[in-house]
């Protein structure tokens, strides 16, 4: 099942703050939406102009599906909670699941900050809504979103291949899954902690 999750109260951490996006954030997103590297590992083609962020802007306060990730006042990224992959899955179609993904500007890489704004969303959607398994997707290469999601507690469930409009050549994804039980019991809890850089 697919419930529904409306991004529209913030979320505090030790340095962030995760809250809905408004459309005076264009010249933050479109800084690092603009850098080559940034959109291609998130299935996007970077921004070549403003005006392509201030359209998906308009479209992302719209769903109410997406967090900016903020630092200092400035957007850095971005947390989704997307419709869930339970049709891949069917094992879990009787759960409430929801599918995740993030994005971080590239000069804040490697600080920590995806995993703070990550575990703080797995945190509120297992103890403030519905949602009891969550899904996260990664290209087989992509290493940093790898790791990110490891160190999560998210862990391999199954994989894909498919081409790639993106990449225009075939590619193969990595599906991982966490589910509450293995969050609330901690079964997960023994990989946090030893990878710091994502």
């Amino acid at each position: 099942m697919d419930p529904i999750v409306k991004v529209e109260k913030p979320i505090l951490t030790d340095r962030l703050i995760l809250r809905p996006f408004r459309m005076t954030d264009a010249e933050d997103v479109f800084e690092y939406a603009s850098v080559d590297g940034v959109g291609q590992m998130a299935r996007w083609i970077p921004h070549r102009d403003i005006e392509i962020t201030k359209a998906w802007l308009k479209k992302t306060i719209e769903n109410q599906k997406t967090y900016a990730i903020t630092y200092r006042g400035k957007v850095i990224g971005t947390i989704s909670i997307n419709h869930s992959k339970e049709d891949m899955f069917p094992q879990f179609k009787d759960r409430e699941c929801k599918s995740l993904g993030a994005v971080v500007s590239k000069d804040f890489w490697g600080k920590g900050f995806a995993s703070e704004a990550l575990e703080a969303v797995i945190t509120w959607l297992f103890t403030g809504t519905q949602v009891d398994v969550l899904f996260a997707s990664h290209y087989d290469f992509n290493e940093r979103s790898a790791r990110l999601q490891h160190h999560c507690g998210l862990h391999k469930l199954g994989e894909t291949s498919e081409y790639d409009d993106i990449w225009k050549k075939d590619v193969k994804f990595i599906h991982n899954v966490l589910t509450k039980e293995e969050w609330l019991d901690g079964r997960w809890a023994d990989i946090v902690g030893k990878i710091t850089d994502c």
